[in-house]
């Protein structure tokens, strides 16, 4: 009888912390976006550097114990709220993890490097989490710039992104003038780039109707180097489309 007990409660133990990894890589699953859709739904988007990285250990931050908080040096402000002034720069500002994202939260910051931050405002509160756009800002490539500082904010409400995996389309509604197919299966499933992602935008072209844009050849060599897996995918390319080299570093 004690071995069998010993056998059930070894079970149990194995059951549950099964159970509890489940539980915690479903929580951390995020939905793929393209980061013009995760500019376009969040509250804020900045660059800054990290200045300080402070451990959460107050009880009243509930859901976020573990955590820490960051104090980011402002290097300016691309997307504003009533708190965040487009342009304004050279400020500190204190940005916590959204609550109840304690059990992946958003990944750790290193203090003296300078990030993408897009996240939301919750009670005057500036939050980030696991599924925000977060990016060191050397890895963010010339056209997501470019997409940030002019075409991003100009598209939001004219062409929606709808997301697929392999065909399988999430329907995300439609914008004024319609809107583009983004497909992150290559890179999710196979490891390869993505493409899309890095290297194009939705925007309105020619005959009014939202299709990827990208200029260059960044977004065609990217496609040409992992081709077996990007078979059929959009690249249509605007030739009319003003050019803006202004490119921020």
């Amino acid at each position: 009888m004690a071995s069998y007990l010993k056998s059930s409660s070894s079970g149990i133990m194995r059951c549950c912390i099964l159970v509890t990894m489940v539980t915690s890589a479903l929580a951390c699953m995020c939905q793929p976006s393209h980061p013009q859709q995760q500019y376009c739904k969040a509250n804020f988007v900045l660059t800054g550097h990290v200045l300080e990285k402070n451990p959460i250990d107050d009880i009243q931050l509930r859901g976020r114990f573990g955590q820490f908080e960051y104090v980011i040096n402002v290097d300016k402000i691309f997307k504003e709220n009533e708190n965040l002034k487009k342009g304004a720069s050279g400020f500190p500002l204190s940005i916590l993890p959204s609550p109840g994202d304690s059990l992946c939260g958003p990944k750790s910051l290193r203090i003296g490097t300078k990030y993408l931050i897009a996240g939301s405002v919750v009670g005057g509160e500036l939050h980030i989490s696991a599924c925000d756009w977060i990016q060191e800002w050397r890895d963010v490539t010339q056209e997501q710039k470019k997409g940030i500082k002019n075409f991003y904010s100009a598209y939001c409400s004219q062409c929606m992104i709808q997301s697929t995996m392999g065909g399988f389309r999430q329907n995300t509604g439609g914008g004024t003038a319609g809107g583009c197919i983004y497909d992150p299966a290559p890179s999710m499933v196979n490891g390869v780039e993505d493409c899309q992602a890095l290297y194009a935008t939705c925007i309105i072209q020619q005959g009014q109707e939202c299709q990827w844009y990208h200029r260059g050849n960044d977004y065609q060599d990217c496609i040409s180097r992992n081709k077996p897996y990007y078979h059929g995918v959009e690249t249509t390319q605007s030739v009319n489309f003003p050019i803006m080299d202004d490119v921020m570093t």
